[in-house]
């Protein structure tokens, strides 16, 4: 048995996606959202593909995955958290690259943890 949760576990349920003192707006908007489990699964298969490439920024993920940047971003936060990704560290520091914008973005990399999940997904 591992501790690390389930990309199907009700840590992903849309009522978790907003806090009780948003406005209801938001409270709805987080009801309708059918598509988080999908994009977390769809980033992690990127990662596990990919992975031997120099790692991924959440804005490359998403490209991988076909998911907009933003949402790409909110979803490889949940990854981080769940413990299915984490940052590439060179000498003992993370690693960045350019994204799109012309930001630094960190560059992240699939985990042991995170393998064993896409694993139970392939099944």
């Amino acid at each position: 048995m591992n501790d690390h949760p389930s990309l199907f576990d009700s840590y992903y349920e849309p009522e978790n996606h907003a806090r009780v003192t948003d406005p209801p707006t938001s409270l709805q908007a987080a009801q309708s959202v059918k598509t988080l489990n999908s994009h977390c699964a769809s980033l992690l298969y990127a990662y596990g593909r990919l992975n031997g490439h120099g790692g991924l920024t959440a804005e490359e993920a998403g490209r991988a995955a076909d998911i907009d940047a933003w949402a790409a971003s909110k979803r490889n936060s949940d990854l981080r958290r769940m413990g299915y990704i984490e940052p590439l560290v060179v000498d003992e520091a993370p690693t960045t690259r350019m994204n799109q914008s012309g930001r630094k973005a960190m560059v992240f990399v699939i985990t042991t943890a995170g393998r064993t999940a896409l694993a139970e997904l392939r099944r």
